[in-house]
């Protein structure tokens, strides 16, 4: 049967329906053909390829030369094309191109019904958990400063319970950073990671590496909104995390993020007492940047802290915040960037 499409709407239809996460329909009618100059295309894809078209191509004389995959489990606007090696020269790849996405275009789902987020306070399936993280870390961000774009797809959501346990996810996330101007050959990927507890309503926080290049582009401020209304909707009430790095015990701090004290004395470190000792040392150092007003603001807080006050980590953040010298960092930030780790906590 022939098939007739608009070359001119192809890729605004590509727009909306080539995206993550969005599975191709089955098929619902017979296989479809298409005949373009001296060749003709088959749909051909096996049943259970639930994220891609497999385009059979062949010649007038019905000689089959190869199959083209197109994928819609990608990312937006990017579609992989694989064609065998014997194609070549004999189909143009933007012929081959145009009309596996012809083909494809009918049998994609144009509207697929968005899965309930589920709430947190019992075990998860697994389409539950990959529902909540669809909602929760999916996530498209400008650059604050125009440099280019973020954006978020989900590798895969894993079941880590342990035997008799209620189940708990393990979700991996990719982060894209494409330059503007620039395609995908120029973007740079690398992964965080989350895990759900979500009988606890609870989720950790693990692994959020930005290269240095695309840090404080307000990537993470978006990132973490975007967590902070999904967390919510669904019931989870406490995000735990280790802050570290040379930005995360100073970011974390800013954002409210307390001592889990209960944490750091299960695993003998890790917590205020440590934050305390590196800010005695600084105190007692010859570190340069130390103005005298922000000295007296760490010793008191020093002195107290010894006395049995429990400090937040925005308060030992903001040291000498009012005080720097020049050339300097103020001492708060200064003791948050020497690698002090600390577990850290925020109730929702």
């Amino acid at each position: 049967m022939a098939v007739r499409y608009n070359p001119d709407a192809r890729d605004a239809d590509l727009d909306r329906i080539v995206q993550e996460g969005t599975p191709f329909a089955r098929p619902a009618t017979p296989r479809i053909e298409m005949a373009t100059g001296r060749f003709k295309y088959r749909d051909v894809t096996p049943e259970n390829y639930p994220h891609r078209r497999v385009i059979e191509v062949s010649d007038s004389s019905g000689k089959v030369l190869g199959q083209v995959d197109v994928h819609s489990k990608i990312s937006r606007r990017r579609v992989v094309e694989e064609f065998w090696p014997q194609m070549a020269g004999s189909v143009g790849h933007r012929t081959l191109i145009d009309a596996a996405r012809a083909l494809a275009t009918p049998r994609i789902e144009m509207a697929v019904a968005k899965p309930r987020v589920p709430r947190a306070g019992k075990a998860w399936t697994a389409e539950e958990a990959r529902a909540f993280a669809d909602e929760a870390w999916v996530v498209t961000a400008p650059a604050r400063d125009g440099s280019g774009t973020f954006t978020t797809h989900i590798w895969g959501v894993t079941n880590i319970a342990d035997v008799g346990q209620p189940p708990s996810w393990w979700a991996e996330i990719g982060l894209r950073f494409r330059p503007t101007g620039g395609d995908e050959d120029d973007e740079v990927e690398t992964v965080i990671e989350r895990y759900v507890e979500p009988a606890e309503r609870e989720v950790s926080h693990s692994w959020l590496i930005l290269p240095e290049e695309h840090r404080r582009k307000g990537f993470a401020t978006a990132f973490g909104d975007q967590e902070d209304k999904a967390y919510r909707a669904a019931g989870i009430k406490r995000i735990t995390l280790v802050a570290g790095g040379a930005d995360g015990p100073y970011v974390w701090a800013l954002e409210g993020y307390q001592f889990d004290d209960a944490k750091a004395e299960e695993a003998g470190w890790k917590g205020r007492p440590e934050v305390a000792d590196a800010l005695e040392e600084i105190l007692l150092g010859n570190w340069e940047g130390l103005t005298p007003e922000a000295r007296a603001e760490g010793d008191d807080l020093l002195a107290r802290v010894r006395a049995g006050y429990k400090a937040t980590p925005y308060e030992f953040a903001m040291l000498g915040k009012d005080h720097v010298a020049p050339g300097f960092e103020h001492l708060g930030r200064h003791l948050m960037g020497l690698g002090v780790n600390w577990y850290g906590v925020r109730e929702l």
